[in-house]
């Protein structure tokens, strides 16, 4: 079974909403790039910082942050403050937390849905505890040998 870090959660969804537009399967067609100038007027607006660099980004890239932009574009205030709070929580993030965000999502992503619908609702339950609970649980947690976990996996702990 697999254990993922209640903290690194929020990130992974993050990670996951912005994953799944732009996969593409090794057995599919990469998309042709997109023209600059293919782009809406609000997925220029959106990506104008980035217009200078967007002929030499990959397509997987540019297929990504257009897609990005469109959603942008369809969020509220609220929804758009929110997004941008978790965006920099992730700028903030060293390479190495980074690292082992992305290994966790693609773990995650293995799981049968089922698995992952499991998982979600566990964190929903962590997160409702109140907070004294919720650091009485992670402390308990890192008390633990890992082999000794709940849902612990055989082999070495993920970088």
């Amino acid at each position: 079974m697999f254990r993922i870090d209640p903290r690194c959660l929020m990130a992974l969804l993050l990670l996951a909403f912005n994953a799944v537009a732009g996969t593409a399967r090794a057995d599919e067609a990469v998309p042709p790039a997109i023209a600059w100038s293919a782009l809406s007027a609000e997925q220029k607006t959106v990506l104008a910082p980035l217009e200078s660099q967007w002929a030499a980004m990959p397509v997987e890239r540019q297929q990504r942050l257009a897609a990005g932009a469109s959603r942008w574009q369809g969020m509220g205030n609220a929804e758009r403050r929110a997004a941008n709070a978790r965006f920099g929580l992730w700028q903030q993030l060293s390479p190495r937390q980074k690292a082992r965000l992305r290994l966790q999502f693609h773990r995650f992503q293995q799981l049968s849905p089922r698995e992952q619908a499991r998982l979600r609702r566990n964190f929903a339950r962590f997160r409702a505890l109140d907070p004294a609970e919720r650091a009485r649980l992670r402390e308990e947690w890192r008390r633990q040998r890992p082999g000794a976990r709940p849902g612990a996996r055989p082999g070495p702990p993920p970088p």
